[in-house]
This record gives structure tokens, sequence and C-alpha cells, in this order.
């Protein structure tokens, strides 16, 4: 009788662990009876089909998907070709779609992918626009006639990329900032085609690790932004700082007085980059409120520069904090000439710049370690 009550109690620990990686779809397709349905999965940068569904007479189907840990992962729903849905599933979701035939859908039980959806048609609106403005072009236009398209299709795409590096940076730790990394118009127009953009390739694989260290899309980010980084070509060395000092960067602040890092040349500098839309970097600023407080008096300087976007936020957030020393912003993100002047690969970047002129101490991780290495300059 124990050995039976042993087995059955292996059995429901063994239960009790494959439910822990499970989640579960509830799915309508509208028009659907006994269709074939392919459940896809996006593995790292490859789909791979992990079951073919058949639904019942109402066009209904529910399945278990097991996962392969704790960490979400990215499903599609296809008919033939036609993509009907997608889900970014975590283990213990209980997701409900209502689609039909023509990829037009409605999901609910997971918060992941209702941002999914989200940025999917945030994107197809973007493409739609440029596909209209596109379509007006005929093969007798000019040049003349084309400058005012080409200068259309510009603006929705920087202002479409704009939008998603702001919802990148402001949602980092979602999984849909991974995927939204990788969207492209065409084979030839990335949404990020320039190789600064691994720098907020970096931010959000440094912040999504924290979440879902076992993700395995984490890699493909990295790759990408190793990449990029490599590719890049900088204006500026740091072998080259003993020669020409440190490099100047003159932004507006918060009242848009343009405020020059070489004005505070001949104190102690600590040169920042951040992202004020980021929650652990606002958190960052109360224990560097601290540290300025104690070593201000003794010549420390900080000269702040957000990656912010929107400008508005930006400064709501060094307003409200009450920060009292130089805050900056070009308002140009992840494409700003000042990261690559200092090599910026992820934010929060610190450096800190000796009375002389030099670049003492760079990639500094936390303020107890600024602290260290400022008591050796001051």
């Amino acid at each position: 009788m124990k050995r039976i009550f042993l087995f059955a109690s292996l059995l429901l620990v063994i239960c009790s662990c494959n439910n822990k990686h499970q989640a579960q779809i509830q799915v309508t397709i509208k028009d659907a009876d006994t269709t074939n349905i392919v459940l896809q999965k996006l593995n790292y940068n490859k789909l791979q089909t992990v079951d073919t569904i058949k639904t019942d007479l109402a066009g209904q189907f529910k399945y278990k998907v097991t996962l392969k840990n704790d960490a979400p992962a990215l499903y599609y729903l296809y008919y033939e070709d036609q993509k009907l849905a997608s889900m970014i599933l975590l283990p213990g979701d209980k997701v409900q779609i209502d689609a039909d035939l023509k990829g037009n859908f409605e999901i609910s039980g997971s918060e992941e992918s209702i941002q999914l959806k989200e940025v999917e048609n945030e994107f197809a609106q973007a493409r739609n626009q440029m596909a209209q403005v596109i379509s007006t072009i005929t093969e007798d236009m000019t040049e003349a006639d084309m400058k005012p398209i080409n200068a259309q299709l510009s603006r929705i795409y920087i202002d479409y990329k704009r939008a998603l590096t702001k919802r990148m940076l402001t949602n980092p730790t979602s999984l849909t900032s991974a995927i939204a990394a990788f969207y492209k118009f065409n084979d030839d127009l990335l949404v990020f085609n320039e190789n600064t953009d691994a720098i907020l390739f970096k931010t959000v694989y440094n912040e999504l690790s924290q979440v879902y260290p076992k993700s395995e899309y984490l890699q493909a980010l990295l790759d990408e932004a190793t990449k990029r980084e490599r590719a890049l070509e900088f204006n500026y060395r740091f072998d080259e700082f003993e020669q020409i000092g440190f490099p100047d960067i003159t932004m507006p602040d918060i009242n848009g007085v343009d405020q020059s890092l070489q004005s505070l040349k001949g104190k102690v500098i600590l040169l920042m980059f951040w992202g004020a839309s980021m929650d652990d970097q606002r958190m960052m600023n109360q224990d560097l409120l601290t540290l300025y407080e104690k070593y201000h008096n003794q010549g420390f300087e900080i000269y702040q520069i957000a990656l912010d976007i929107d400008k508005a936020t930006w400064s709501n957030v060094v307003k409200s904090q009450g920060l009292p020393w130089i805050s900056v912003n070009d308002g140009m993100g992840v494409e700003s000439p000042s990261l690559m002047m200092y090599n910026v690969q992820s934010i929060p970047t610190m450096f800190l710049i000796s009375k002389d002129g030099d670049v003492f101490v760079k990639d500094l991780t936390t303020v107890d370690a600024l602290e260290n290495e400022l008591k050796k300059l001051l």
C-alpha cells in the first residue's frame, strides 16, 4: 500500500512539473469547420512546425503547448500560407483567440500577446502607408517628381522608427522588444538599419536577460548587436584621449539652453548616458543624488545625457527628481553622435573624467564602484 502511495505521489510530481511549463490556447476560427490549422514556433530565427490541428465543426480547438522552460516563446497559427494569429506564451497562460481565415484576430489571457498584437498592428500601419505612397509612382516620373515622394517615404520611416524605439525603451523587459528589433519593410530596408542601433539592441538584451535569462531569443539579439558593434567605425578611440583630451559634447538642457561638457573642465566629471523612461535608471539617480551632495563641494560634477526621443518625458523626470546637475538631451536617441564619440554600447554607461581631462575610468556599472574610483580622483 505504501509503495502504491509513493508511486502515485511520484506521478503527481511528474504531472505537476509538466504542467509548470505548459500554456493553454483555446481557439475559435470563423468559417473554419474541420479545417487544418498549423501551429508554428519561432526557434531563434527559424520557424518550426509544432503540430497540425483540426478544428471541430464549430471552428474550435483547444491545445496545450509545452514550453522548454519558464521563458516566453513566440508561436503562430497558420491556415495554408495565411497567418491567422501570433502569440507570446508563458507557462500558465490561458489564451483565448477569436480569428477568421483572413488574418484578423482578437486575443486575451496573455499580456505579452496583447502587446505583440499592438506592435504588429503599428508595423502593418506604417508598412501600408509606405505601400500607398509607392503605388503613386509611375514610370514617367522625373527626379523632381520623385523628390516629394521620397521625402514622404522618409518621414513615414523616421516617424515609425522613433515610435518603435520609444516603445522598446519603455518596455525593455517585454519580448516584443526583441522581436521588433528584426522588423523590416522589405529585404533591403530594415527598420533598424544603422550600426549604431546596436546600442538599442544591447540595452534591450541587458534588460531582458534579467527577466528571462533562459530565453533562446536573447542570443539572436546579442549576435546582432555584436555584429553591428564590430562594424562601427568610431571617430574617436580611447587610446587617443591622452593626445586630444576628452571629446566635447554640447546639447540643450530642459530649458533649451546649450550646455557644454568642456565647460566643466578642471572638475572631476561623471559623464553618464541613461534613459529616463527606465525604472532602474531613475532609481539609480537617487543614489547619484547622495553621491553628488557628498562630493560636489570637492569638485565633483555630473553631465548626464538622456537617450529618450520623448524629450517631454525626460524633462518631467529631471524636474520631478530635482536633479541638480547638468541634464541634456538632443532628442536623437540611439542615433546621437555622442554615443559614437564615447563608444557607448548600452545604457546606463558611466565614465569618470579627471581634472586633467583624462578619461580615467570607463564602464562603471554601480554607484558603489563609481564612489570608489571617485575618491581616487578628488
